[in-house]
């Protein structure tokens, strides 16, 4: 039952894939020269990353990893895997190089709330703002058009008798149709109001293991802080912004089949633990994995703090797309790889959360739109059948039909945050009988 959401049960097979070329941000055979072109439209503000700023203001320490805290965060949810977890919604890795995409989106909902706009006024100018970013040579990174002399792409893309390239044109728009609709529906839900005000209850927290060193991670965000879209918990921020404010805001329509039913009016944490360009046997596989021992410390660490880990939420598999047979490879890897982060969440927790690590739900973000063609294909193929046979609280939620660019635009973060909140509440309504 995997349309957006599934669940399985998985034969266990242990392989070691060969190593591809590795990427950070884009992979070495995507590295293309646009930047002559995406100039002119593009202006590249030097803004960091995720220190704060005017714009990412430092919020002082709720719940410090390490430090005590009178009231801490009684549910946990772990956040883990390579760049798009982490969130480059305005970073300059992100689809338009700054942050002045998101400003557009964010001053539109601000407009609409504070001037009554109509809903029709709305649409017109998100789609438009939405479908400029989206648009080519950007998009065109995520089409089937590898043969396209991408040098020299602004006279290529004039070229309308190129069936090719006009489907992958009209596909970015539907990308644009499609995000338009859905921020619509969220702003109806209420969740997009007062969009600057941090949550009462929603922490998190975000730490990279050190690149290639496999000791110790880089602290990005302040400690533990309340989700807001400029706190460091992404850069600026990823799912976890919307995933948050959903499980805190619930809904103000529940008569809805995609709203949220339960909310929570207790502290919860969003811990993220990821790295860009990671690979899953590389970087992750239990005992193996370059980044495994900080990925089970960061589990670990909480135990005996009345602290309970509530879900895991992984978003993986560029990096693994390039390697040959990943489909096997990935399949068996990421059964042992989830077996083992779930009973380290189990066995981190108190006793009488779980009866059994399989009630732990897993949520698998499968892998978008890119990379096209086989590779990437046998990578969502392996995480649609992970969920499909999984004996536990497996779901997939899909994102295909969101940004092309290897890296989501900040609408599709918001979107993938709904999707991820609306799957956890359909994988717990789930029966799970324990081995």
């Amino acid at each position: 039952m995997c349309t957006s959401y599934a669940h399985f049960s998985l034969s266990l097979i242990i392989c070691t894939p060969r190593a591809p070329s590795e990427v950070e941000n884009a992979p070495s055979q995507f590295t293309i020269n646009i930047t002559a072109q995406a100039a002119a439209t593009d202006p590249i503000i030097p803004i960091p990353t995720y220190m704060p700023t005017s714009w990412y203001p430092t919020y002082s320490p709720i719940n410090g990893w390490g430090d005590s805290s009178p009231t801490p965060p009684g549910d946990l949810f772990l956040m883990s895997g390579q760049s798009n977890i982490i969130g480059h919604s305005t970073s300059r890795q992100s689809i338009g190089k700054n942050n002045d995409y998101w400003l557009e989106i964010k001053s539109i909902l601000e407009a609409a709330k504070n001037n009554d706009e109509s809903k029709e006024e709305m649409e017109e100018e998100l789609y438009t703002v939405i479908e400029r970013t989206n648009n080519l040579p950007r998009c065109l990174l995520g089409c089937k058009t590898k043969n396209v002399v991408l040098s020299n792409l602004q006279s290529t893309a004039t070229q309308t008798n190129d069936d090719e390239l006009k489907k992958c044109k009209q596909d970015c728009r539907n990308v644009a149709s499609t995000l338009t609709s859905e921020l619509l529906n969220i702003y109806n839900l209420g969740l997009l109001s007062n969009i600057d005000e941090p949550l009462t209850h929603g922490k998190c927290s975000f730490v990279e293991p050190i690149k290639d060193k496999g000791i110790g991670v880089e602290y990005i965000s302040q400690g533990t802080v309340p989700i807001s879209w400029n706190v460091g918990c992404g850069k600026a921020f990823g799912s976890e912004f919307m995933f948050g404010r959903t499980l805190e805001m619930g809904t103000n329509n529940n008569s809805t089949s995609t709203s949220m039913t339960t909310t929570y009016t207790s502290n919860f944490e969003l811990v993220k633990n990821g790295r860009g360009g990671s690979e899953l046997y590389k970087h992750w596989y239990p005992n193996h994995g370059l980044y495994w021992n900080e990925l089970q410390k960061t589990i670990s660490q909480r135990k005996g703090q009345d602290n309970n880990w509530k879900a895991f939420i992984w978003h993986q598999g560029e990096n693994d797309a390039f390697i040959d047979d990943s489909s096997i490879y990935y399949l068996g890897n990421l059964t042992t790889f989830v077996n083992a982060v779930r009973m380290e969440m189990y066995d981190s927790s108190e006793s009488s959360t779980w009866q059994c690590k399989e009630e732990i739900p897993t949520i698998i973000i499968q892998l978008g739109h890119w990379p096209t063609g086989e590779d990437g294909d046998s990578i969502r193929d392996a995480q649609a059948t992970f969920c499909n046979e999984d004996i536990g609280r497996s779901i997939l939620v899909t994102t295909n039909d969101l940004s092309h660019n290897y890296h989501y635009d900040a609408a599709s973060f918001l979107v993938i945050g709904y999707r991820i909140a609306l799957a956890y509440e359909e994988v717990m309504k789930r029966n799970v009988t324990c081995p």
